[in-house]
């Protein structure tokens, strides 16, 4: 690096640690770690607890950089923080639970986590809709696909292809017939044209078959 990389790498190192101390000094509070019910033990499981977190964020971030669990790491740990933190009848996780309810509460939080991921990545891709002329952009009613090598189509996620509904009505790559979201996810793409002739083919031999 030359000095100016260098002091832009700096700079956003420091930034990252602010960052990382902002949101640790807000977990603090959530659960109540100043409070006289956090005694020594409960300090120690909500360090330890925040150091596995720290340690698994790095692990998902190093191999999935643009997935929500990465992008919104954040969020999805102060909400944790708040459902462990109890209240309205509920127990805090570190001050009042015994081993047993936490193994209870953990299980518990696995569905809650993974709905939470899937509407934060909703969330996600709406506020973050591709430009005109970038793959993924809309091509539905007036719209058209305004890069030549895209076609208008319909786009199904590689995983999770019977759970997720396809991507109706938007321009992918006519030639590789693949699409990646801005969260790495990936589907195969079919250009409008080829549905059109699929179904004008199955509608032919639908006709021949009853002659």
């Amino acid at each position: 690096m030359d000095a100016e990389s260098k002091a832009a790498f700096d700079a956003q190192q420091t930034a990252n640690a602010d960052k990382r101390k902002a949101l640790f000094t807000e977990l603090k509070t959530i659960v109540g770690y100043e409070t006289d019910k956090c005694d020594d033990a409960c300090k120690a499981d909500f360090e330890a607890e925040l150091l596995k977190w720290g340690k698994a964020m790095y692990t998902t971030c190093k191999d999935d950089a643009k997935g929500i669990a990465c992008r919104e790491s954040f969020k999805i740990k102060k909400d944790e923080a708040t459902a462990r933190a109890g209240g309205e009848g509920k127990k805090n996780y570190y001050t009042e639970m015994s081993a047993e309810e936490r193994l209870a509460f953990e299980k518990a939080r696995k569905d809650q986590v993974s709905a939470l991921e899937s509407s934060l990545a909703a969330a996600w891709i709406k506020d973050h809709a591709p430009s005109a002329g970038e793959a993924g952009s809309s091509c539905a009613g007036e719209l058209k696909c305004t890069f030549e090598g895209h076609c208008c189509g319909k786009s199904t996620r590689v995983d999770g292809a019977f759970v997720n509904e396809p991507l109706e009505s938007i321009c992918a790559d006519k030639t590789t017939l693949k699409f990646s979201d801005d969260l790495g996810r990936e589907y195969t793409h079919v250009c409008e044209l080829a549905n059109k002739l699929m179904v004008g083919t199955a509608a032919v031999l639908a006709t021949l078959s009853l002659m």
